[in-house]
């Protein structure tokens, strides 16, 4: 699973052609019963060696473009 950071966040878009975004708190319990299962799912991807990958933003210390989720 990636981590996204503000350093890293416009490589990983330009370097994997599909990435799906957990925004998670530490805080929001969600994001934390969706954990495990994001990186299970995570890891099931890559053992499949699937394009797609999987990432994890921690929103509420993020700052830059990682921390915006994109408009719907």
């Amino acid at each position: 699973m990636i981590e996204l950071y503000e350093e890293n966040f416009e490589d990983m878009l330009v370097e994997h052609e599909t990435i799906l975004v957990q925004f998670k708190a530490a805080w929001c319990p969600i994001s934390n019963k969706l954990a495990d299962n994001w990186e299970k799912a995570a890891k099931m991807l890559e053992e499949n060696e699937n394009s797609a990958k999987l990432a994890t933003i921690n929103a509420p210390v993020s700052t830059g473009p990682a921390a915006r989720p994109p408009p719907l």
